[in-house]
Parts: structure tokens; sequence; C-alpha cells
């Protein structure tokens, strides 16, 4: 019997063969993937358009880590490709410092916001200083935030060329890191006066007066409020800021205007020097009332949607005062011409008083000590009453302190009839509040005023002064169509005494008192209603 013959011994594969199969199996597996996929088969240039749609649009920069692992050729063209990496944002450091990387130091948009618990933001500052490896031939925007400890971290940008910047925000806080108790502001940071800027917002940081970065501005934002006390400049310096930008669209200067003799103007500017701001829709002014009314009388705004004024006001120089702060009737043409909502709110936090008036897109803010409250406020409403237009619809009250007594309601009544909404913030009880309930009761032989009034909204519980005025108005004819409580004392009480009086009795009450509890609440057409009580 013959025996098998062993068979031939075969060499094991050596090193080179094995990396061979292995490139081809790669090969292989990247000609599968761009067969499969249809993205990887598009051009780099497009692929790197579509991915700069998401890059643009991101909210938190962290968005990429997800794209960049979708495939070795997608995180091979993210890696590459510059220009996705526009944006470097300090506040999440390792991010900033990956994308500054890939940058190469040449971002769109770079946010430097140093907070004291970010020392890897200040880290990667210094890095970026020592190596000089910010370009800037592409920044477009650059914000700047830290503290006065921190200037030295700012000041070598601006030694880099930056022929694109067109945005830059500039905001020192008022205490330092070494000394938290010591105010340094505001600072003066020189800057160069050669960047084409759009839109310059300082806080607390102080320009040369005639630096040409106030010109050609679309957007001019000065915050001084954290300095203690209002910056003050010469009159020929301030209109020359004011005149360096005639085509501004958004203006703010906050604690910062012209040096004026106390008491009045100091001299009078010929019209030909009146600021023209043809595209001016939106002024913000935070200062004393006759600087307010200097600058309100330099400038002509044809264009304005908004405008909002803060000032702090006394006793003694109350009558020009009001005079100053009040717009003039062109401005009021446009500010007021038909504006839905009347809003008065009054604050109070131990120290002064505020009380805030909104007209349409017109806001003033008073700010006065506690010493003569009524006499003030007393004064301000009786200028501020003949300037809310008949057109308004909506009266939004926030009562502390006496605002309008009864008399004075009936005429601002009778005088809008369009009103068909009233909000009171505040218990309906206060003697503010029943005045106004008064004033909308229907007297004997009168003419009931507020005739289209839908919706009154109180907060507590609904005073008797209110319970008389609905059932007036429903023996005249003019039911209320919802009345909305907010959190009574008793719950029942209300639905037994008004719900009869309104068309739709609404109760609200917040989530931790009764859970989400669902209540049958009364309705005047005898149907019920359910309404799932919520703190909204």
């Amino acid at each position: 019997m013959e025996s098998t013959p062993p068979a031939p011994l075969v060499d094991p594969p050596s090193e080179n063969e094995i990396s061979t199969v292995i490139l081809h199996q790669k090969k292989l597996l990247r000609l599968r993937n761009w067969l499969c996929s249809p993205l990887l088969r598009l051009p780099k240039e497009t692929i790197i358009h579509i991915l700069s749609y998401i890059m643009d649009h991101q909210e938190h920069s962290t968005i990429w880590k997800p794209i960049i692992t979708t495939c070795h050729h997608i995180y091979n063209i993210m890696r590459s490709a510059t220009e996705l990496w526009w944006k470097v944002d300090c506040r999440w450091a390792r991010e900033a410092h990956l994308a500054f990387i890939r940058s190469k130091g040449s971002p769109r948009v770079l946010i430097a916001e140093l907070h004291p618990w970010n020392r890897d933001a200040r880290d990667f500052l210094d890095q970026w200083k020592e190596k000089r490896a910010l370009h800037g031939h592409r920044l477009h925007r650059l914000e700047l935030f830290g503290y006065t400890s921190d200037v030295a971290r700012f000041k070598w940008i601006f030694e880099v060329a930056l022929p694109c910047l067109k945005h830059l925000k500039i905001h020192f806080s008022p205490r330092s890191l070494i000394d938290p108790g010591n105010i340094q502001v505001p600072i003066a940071l020189p800057l160069p006066t050669d960047i084409p800027l759009q839109t310059l917002d300082l806080r607390n940081t102080r320009l040369p007066w005639s630096s040409n970065l106030f010109n050609g501005l679309s957007e001019l934002h000065l915050d001084f409020r954290d300095c203690g006390h209002p910056v003050q400049i010469s009159e020929d310096e301030f209109l020359m800021v004011l005149g360096a930008s005639p085509h501004l669209e958004s203006l703010s200067l906050l604690q910062v205007g012209p040096r004026i003799a106390i008491g009045g103007i100091k001299r009078q500017v010929p019209p030909e020097k009146i600021v023209q701001y043809q595209r001016l829709t939106t002024l913000e002014l935070d200062n004393s009332p006759a600087v307010v009314g200097y600058i309100l009388s330099r400038i002509d705004t044809p264009a304005i949607t908004s405008l909002q004024i803060r000032s702090p006001i006394s006793s003694r120089d109350l009558p020009q005062s009001l005079s100053s702060l009040v717009p003039n009737r062109s401005i009021q043409k446009r500010l007021f011409s038909n504006p839905s909502i009347f809003e008065i709110e009054t604050t109070d936090d131990g120290l002064s008083d505020l009380m805030i008036l909104n007209i349409g897109t017109f806001r003033i803010t008073f700010d006065f000590d506690l010493d003569d409250v009524v006499a003030i406020r007393d004064a301000i409403m009786a200028c501020i009453q003949p300037l809310v237009p008949l057109s308004v619809t909506q009266l939004k009250l926030d009562f502390s302190e006496t605002e309008l007594e009864g008399l004075e309601w009936a005429d601002f009544l009778s005088s809008h009839s369009e009103l068909r909404s009233i909000e009171c913030l505040k218990a309906s009880w206060d003697p503010e509040a029943e005045s106004l309930w008064d004033a909308l009761s229907p007297g004997a032989g009168s003419v009931t005023v507020c005739q289209k009034l839908e919706l009154i909204s109180i907060a507590g519980e609904p005073s008797s002064h209110l319970l008389d005025c609905l059932s007036s108005r429903q023996n005249a004819g003019f039911e209320l169509k919802r009345l909305r409580v907010e959190k009574p004392h008793v719950r029942a009480k209300v639905v037994e005494e008004f719900g009869p009086l309104v068309g739709t009795l609404e109760i609200d009450r917040p989530d931790d008192e009764l859970g989400r509890e669902t209540i049958p609440i009364f309705q005047a057409n005898d149907e019920v209603i359910y309404r799932r009580w919520s703190s909204s």
C-alpha cells in the first residue's frame, strides 16, 4: 500500500505581502465608500462650500465635532480648509485653541472674553502674543472683554495690521483682578486710527475724541455707566464725534456728553452745525436732563423709530428738566404715530426710585430720590399724559405710588376710546387702582368710557371697587369679555362674585400650589370651561 506523499510546504506571507494586501483592502474600502456616498463624489471645493454653511450658522463652537468624525475624507478636508475655521471664541478655551491652529492664525472673528475662571483663555492669548501667531489680514470682527489687568493682553493685537476689521467691541469691567475693591475705569486704550470700522462698541474704554475711528460708522455705542460719574468732553469735541458719522443707524451715549454750564446751555450752536442723521433709527441716551436736551436739540433724526432716555431728576429744577427730556413735536410725530401700548412701571431699590414710561417705541426712565416721590410723579404724569396718542389700545400699570387721581383718570379714559386691554401688575385694592376702577364705572346719566374694553388683568384679590365697576358696566350693556386674576387668596369667593359679571373668568396660580390639577372655572354663559393651572 503506497503512502500519500506529504503536501509541499508553503512559505508564510512576508511582511511586504501583508502590507500590500492591507493597502489594497483600504483602497477597495475607499472605493466602496466613494461609490456609496454621494457627498464624497463631489469635488473638494463643493464639500467645503457645503460645510461652510454649517460652520457659519453655529451657535456653539463645538458643533464641528460630530461632523469632523464622519469619515477620513471629511476629516482631512476640515483640517486643511482654513476658511472653515473663521471664528475663534476664547470662552471655550480648548475649542478656541484648535480653531486658531486650523485657521493658521487668520480667523475672521475673534472673541476674547477673559473671565476670571477662564485661565486657559488668558494663557492662549499670552502664547499667541509671544509667538506672534495672530495674522490680522482676514479679521472682520473683534470682541474683547476683560479687566484692567488684562490691558497688556489686548494691546498687542492692535500692533497687527487689521485692514478688514469692520466691527470692534471692547468692554472693560470696572474692577481689577488684583484689587477687586479698586475701580479703575475708564481705560485709555491707544488704538490705530486707520481701521475702516462700521460698528464701534466701547464700555469703560476711552479713545482720543479726535480719533478717525469715529468716522463713517453705522453703529456707535459708548457706555461709561460704571465710572461713577458722567464722562464729559468739550462741546467742540462732542460735536466732532457726532458729525464724524452722518450715516449712523444706531447711537447709544450712556453717561457721556458735552461739558455744559450748570442750569443751562453755555452757548447756542449755529443751525449749520446741527447734525443730520438721515438713517438713524435707534437712539439711547443716559445723562442729565440738560445734556439730554442738548443732544436732542443738536441732531435731526427724520427716520428715528426707537428712542430710549434715562435721566436723574430732582424737584429743584423739575419743570426745566421735564421740558428737556420730553421729545419735541417733530420727534413725537414719528415715534407716537400709531402706538398701541402705553405702560407705566415703577420700581424702588431703596436708594432711588425709578419711573419708566413706554409709549410705543419711546421709553423714558426717570431716576430720582425718594424724598419728593409724590410731587415728582404728579409733575411727570401731568407732562406725559398729553403725549399719549389716542391710538393706544393697551394700558399696562405697575403702581407703587400715586400717579393719577380719579378726575385725571376720567379725563384720560374719556379721550382714549380705543382702549381694549388694561393690565395691572400690582394689587387691585391699591388706592391708585381703585381710582382707575371708579373712573371706568359709568355714572348716573353719563356716557360709559372705553366702550371697547375687553380684558382686565389684575394681581391678587379683586377689590370691591372693581366689583362695582364691572357690575355697573354690565348693567350699562358693556360686559367685560375676560377677567384674568393672578394668585387670589380666596379662589371660591372670586368665582362666586366675579363669575357672573364677565364673559370668561381666568384664575392663575403657580404650579407649586395646586400641582397640575385641572379645575372647572365658572363661565357666564353657564358652560363650564376647564383651565389647567400654570405659572404662565
